[in-house]
């Protein structure tokens, strides 16, 4: 593997790789080593054991999915308000997989193959995939996606988008986050979605990768702990995540990309998996679920050691033939 495809050794791709690099691996175990067994009434001794001992005590839920999902937005978020960052060219590195999942996924339920199921229920068809590409499966309740995971890389292109506005004016590095917030606070009495707990999230990243172009911590501390508040409220305000413990889950993503945010990396594993972290999350409920269903008959732990080669497999073909020659250069 030739370094031009791994990523730059310093700058912001290095500095929050170590962050992106957890989230992706979490949202991989939780996906495809956690939820399958639960889906099919099976038990995997080994994840049990994580979720009586470490998941249960510190009141993660879900394989630690959700942290992981909050880690990579975080980091979407951070990296969106730098200065450098070229917009056209961050939007097709997040629209191009989510595209591509899609149309994936719609040919594997063509084929009767099970990919992971959407979290509203709504049981999708293969031509729903126009809703996907439109982005109107991820931002309207009920909508049957058929890229279960799409609404991350949905959350993350309104993040690039707003990023970019947060350099406008001197002023817009707090009030493009406080619109989005008002947005999403407006939105919650009346309809659902994963993205409305989630988009908050982002803006705290927002925050923080603004705090150089702000005279003072007041106003990005006051948004951050609305930020926070409009999480915990959503919760309540959905059956889709209530119960589920997304505050406290947002809490521990806030202080942990806080902590990673010191910690810079040139190891190849850990940019390997950052800058492919977008096709491993498209391949996850594609690739790897797919794997896991033409697999069912073997042992769990060869099932799932197999789901994870390929996904890794299809995320860096992805990446060879889908972007990493055309925008090598692009900060991710």
């Amino acid at each position: 593997m030739s370094e031009q495809h791994v990523g730059p050794p310093h700058g912001p791709s290095s500095t929050t790789a170590v962050a992106r690099a957890i989230g992706i691996v979490m949202v991989a175990y939780s996906f495809l080593w956690g939820l399958w067994p639960d889906v099919h009434g099976e038990l995997f001794d080994p994840v049990v054991e994580v979720r009586e001992w470490f998941n249960r005590p510190v009141g993660l839920g879900e394989d630690f999915g959700p942290l992981g999902v909050m880690l990579l937005l975080l980091v979407s978020g951070y990296l969106g308000t730098s200065r450098d960052a070229d917009v056209v060219h961050r939007l097709v590195r997040v629209y191009v997989p989510l595209v591509a999942g899609a149309v994936l996924a719609a040919a594997l339920i063509a084929l009767h193959v099970e990919v992971l199921p959407n979290r509203t229920g709504a049981v999708p068809v293969p031509t729903d995939v126009l809703w996907d590409l439109t982005l109107v499966a991820h931002l309207a309740p009920g909508a049957p996606a058929v890229l279960a995971l799409g609404w991350v890389l949905t959350v993350e292109l309104i993040t690039v988008v707003t990023g970019a506005l947060t350099k406008l004016h001197r002023h817009a590095c707090w009030l493009v986050p406080a619109a989005q917030l008002a947005v999403v606070a407006a939105l919650v009495p009346f309809t659902e979605g994963l993205w409305l707990s989630f988009l908050p999230v982002a803006v705290i990243g927002q925050l923080m990768g603004s705090r150089g172009r702000v005279p003072n911590a007041v106003v990005p501390g006051a948004l951050g702990i609305a930020a926070w508040v409009i999480v915990a409220w959503a919760e309540t305000r959905s059956d889709l995540v209530n119960g589920w413990w997304y505050p406290l889950a947002a809490c521990y993503a806030v202080l942990l990309f806080a902590l990673l945010l010191r910690v810079g990396t040139t190891h190849r594993a850990v940019l390997w998996l950052a800058t492919r972290a977008r096709w491993l999350l498209a391949a996850t409920g594609t690739v790897g679920w797919a794997v896991l269903h033409v697999s069912a008959a073997a042992p769990f732990a060869v099932s799932a050691a197999l789901a994870t080669a390929a996904t890794a497999g299809a995320a860096e073909a992805a990446h060879r033939v889908g972007t990493a020659r055309a925008l090598a250069r692009v900060p991710a």
